[in-house]
């Protein structure tokens, strides 16, 4: 979990960072761990892994609802 909140997930298995070096982070995060790593909900943070070259993979699950007008994994941020 990338948070700047300081907010702690009680979800089994769930790793907490302040994203201020998400490299060493995802680095990290890979020699621990197998499988796949998921990001759900954060565009800003699909952008940033994309722009550092930190995502190998990019699977976009798109659902048809308007929910506003926040910027979106092609938008600037």
């Amino acid at each position: 979990m990338v948070t700047g909140s300081g907010r702690v997930a009680p979800w089994e298995g769930t790793r907490v960072t302040d994203g201020s070096d998400l490299a060493a982070d995802m680095a990290r995060l890979r020699a621990a761990t197998e499988g796949d790593i998921a990001v759900f909900g954060s565009s800003s943070l699909t952008v940033t892994l994309l722009e550092q070259g930190l995502m190998d993979e990019l699977r976009t699950l798109l659902h048809p609802v308007v929910l506003s007008a926040a910027a979106g994994v092609s938008s600037p941020v």
